[in-house]
């Protein structure tokens, strides 16, 4: 999995990625496992937070929301950062480990409950 870098990235598009367990900002060779689940963990809490809508770990619906909604799609479409939101949201859609992540986070919030 590649690094995504923080450059001027906007929250919204922050969260998408790690909802999909990029780790925003921290180099792919020393990311933890463990680290990815909880920034997947976090990025959905706020991003139903800020929404008031729920697509759980689907990037995909996070991403066409997002990008379609009249009070989201300038902040999410931010010109310094889409062009690397939309290449993540397509990597880790493809991401073979994603579905086992989306199953460890779905674990984690369970057994907090």
């Amino acid at each position: 999995m590649r690094t995504y870098g923080l450059g001027r990235m906007r929250s919204l598009q922050v969260d998408v990625l790690d909802l999909g367990g990029a780790l925003c900002g921290v180099p792919s060779d020393i990311a933890k496992e463990e680290d990815r689940i909880d920034a997947m963990r976090q990025a959905l809490q706020s991003l139903k937070e800020v929404t008031g809508e729920d697509f759980g770990y689907n990037i995909e619906k996070w991403h066409n929301y997002l990008q379609s909604s009249d009070e989201f799609k300038k902040a999410y479409t931010f010109r310094s950062g889409w062009d690397e939101v939309c290449a993540g949201v397509k990597e880790l859609v493809a991401d073979k480990d994603h579905s086992r992540r989306v199953e460890l986070a779905q674990q984690t919030m369970d057994e907090e409950m």
